[in-house]
This record gives structure tokens, C-alpha cells and sequence, in this order.
């Protein structure tokens, strides 16, 4: 877990990039996209969202892939941040989404949102975290985007059409704040 200081000039925008939390192995449910959390990764996402609460991390959009354990993440997060459950948009897009997928997702956030919480799934939000943001990132057990993790990154725009624009303000995975 990182932070980093806020100096952001008022017309930068906060993309908060969360993995969904750790969900059942594919035996436990009829498809990939129906697999739901474990109670850990309940726990943990509801871990997640209480330290976004305690660092006053709020979006102003949720974003969230369609995928049940995505959609379960989603709830317990917002829930902590005491965010509107009706205002999250759920796409099927984001399930398994590529690069130029999230981009074009970002891409039809309101001007006027100043932050955008995105939930979805690997690899494709690694390549979004690489293309954003180029430096090193990667947990303390050499993971990159873990299950109930998240990279807050400063934006210019929510066009994302050029690689490296974005400057890292913090990271948390849920799992290092149960072990402190």
C-alpha cells in the first residue's frame, strides 16, 4: 500500500482501477461470468472500500463489469463509501475487457465527473495500469493487479489516447490491510 501527495491541478481526473475480490473457482459456478465471491473476498471488499472511505477516495462515477463477482465488489465497495447503488452502471464490456475496450469505456465518462472507480478483471486491467501509468507497480507478493486491489491515477482527460499520461496518487490491495 503507496500514497502519494495530491498536488493535482482542479481539472485532473481520478481513475480508480479495482480488480474485483477473490471469487470461487470456476468448478464452484456454471460459467466464468456467474462465478461469485468467496467470503473472503466479501471480507476483503468490504476492507477495501472502508480504507477508500478512510483516505476520502469517493468517486463521482462507478463503472463495473456485468460479471457477478465484479457486480458483488461493486456493492460492498460502494457500500462502505456510501455511494448510491442505483448510480453504478453495470456493462457487459468490461467483462474481460482489452485495452482499447476500457479506453473506449473511460472515454464516456461525464466531463464533469471528476473521478471514475472501474471494477473488472485481469489482464486487461494490468494493461490499462501499464498503458496509464508506465512505471513499476506491483504488490509485496509480485502481483501486479491482484484480487480486491486498486491504483488511483491521475488523468488529464477521461480520452485516454496516449500512453503514460497518468501520475499515481496511491494503491492498496485488500489483503496487506487484514495482515496490519
Amino acid at each position: 500500500m503507496e500514497t502519494k501527495e495530491k498536488n493535482m491541478p482542479p481539472d485532473e481526473k481520478i481513475l480508480y482501477i479495482v480488480r474485483h475480490a477473490k471469487s470461487v473457482r470456476i468448478g464452484g459456478a456454471r460459467t466464468d461470468f456467474l462465478r461469485t465471491l468467496t467470503t473472503r473476498g466479501e471480507y476483503e471488499a468490504s476492507l477495501l472500500g472502508q480504507w477508500m472511505q478512510r483516505q476520502n477516495l469517493i468517486p463521482d462515477a462507478v463503472i463495473c463489469s456485468h460479471a457477478e463477482r465484479a457486480s458483488q465488489t461493486a456493492v460492498l465497495v460502494s457500500r462502505q463509501l456510501e455511494f448510491d447503488l442505483a448510480r453504478i452502471t453495470y456493462t457487459r464490456e468490461l467483462y474481460l475487457a482489452d485495452l482499447g475496450t476500457l479506453c473506449e469505456i473511460i472515454a464516456t465518462t461525464p466531463e464533469q465527473a471528476g473521478s471514475l472507480m472501474l471494477i473488472g478483471h485481469n489482464p486487461g486491467l494490468e494493461d490499462l495500469l501499464d498503458f496509464v501509468h508506465n512505471d513499476e507497480h506491483q504488490f509485496s507478493n509480485g502481483k501486479v493487479m491482484p484480487t480486491a486491489s486498486l491504483y488511483a491515477v491521475a488523468l488529464p482527460s477521461w480520452d485516454i489516447n496516449e500512453p503514460h499520461q497518468g501520475r499515481l496518487l496511491t494503491s492498496c490491495r485488500a489483503r496487506e490491510l487484514s495482515q496490519s
